[in-house]
């Protein structure tokens, strides 16, 4: 699943079972075609809470309102809350994350891209973006033709 949003709050490490991880919210927008494109309820967010194994130094890049794009599986778990109503707890587990786009109070340097598993940037970034491969740099939505 790949999934491109706004980081909501600020990366945080962690330990669990599985290992050192870094987590953060993820707010995904999208449109939703069941409603009036003039309706309040025309677009909507999905939130995620992203586990990232792998390069921990990747929290020290990410930021609060950076737009990332996140690679992995979909972990969904219900559960009960506080108030004893049924909810559905959304993860994204992944080793691969993309930094889109810096926010506006502290920006990424030009042609720098930073996923879970290395940090490029120069020329090795450039390269990775004009890649249509998966093992030599992130996958891109264009990667994926429509037709």
């Amino acid at each position: 699943m790949i999934v491109m949003g706004i980081v909501a709050t600020d990366p945080e490490k962690a330990q669990g079972k599985g290992g050192d991880y870094v987590r953060f919210r993820l707010a995904e927008r999208y449109r939703n075609f069941l409603e009036p494109e003039d309706s309040e309820k025309a677009w909507a967010t999905n939130w995620f809470t992203v586990i990232c194994y792998g390069d921990l130094q990747l929290a020290s890049l990410l930021r609060k309102k950076m737009r990332v794009r996140v690679k992995g599986f979909l972990s969904v778990q219900p559960y009960q809350s506080d108030n004893q109503k049924l909810s559905v707890r959304s993860r994204l587990i992944t080793e691969d994350i993309e930094i889109v786009e810096g926010n506006t109070t502290d920006p990424l340097p030009s042609g720098r891209v930073a996923r879970g598993t290395e940090s490029l940037s120069g020329t090795e970034a450039s390269n990775a973006q004009g890649s249509s491969s998966a093992a030599s740099g992130p996958i891109l939505f264009e990667d994926f033709p429509l037709a």
